[in-house]
């Protein structure tokens, strides 16, 4: 279990008021995700309750997905 200090990404959009986030941050956010979801398919878990209040940020800008509770890990896949 990783402290993520910079909240979740719900709390951040939230908080920006409908000021719009600077884009280079977006992006790297986004791929960050990809990259995450990646990683978790790769080894045949499905995440199943991928939301915002679900994806955690440090003040590095690090992201880290979370709550992995109802995610199914598959036996195979077609």
């Amino acid at each position: 279990m990783d402290y993520a200090d910079g909240g979740d990404l719900g709390a951040k959009m939230k908080e920006q008021r409908g000021r719009p986030l600077n884009e280079s941050q977006i992006l790297d956010w986004f791929t960050q995700m990809c990259l995450g979801m990646k990683h978790c398919h790769d080894r045949k878990i499905i995440h199943r309750d991928l939301k915002g209040a679900n994806v955690f940020l440090t003040k590095k800008g690090i992201v880290k997905i979370g709550d992995f509770g109802i995610a199914k890990v598959l036996s195979h896949t077609i």
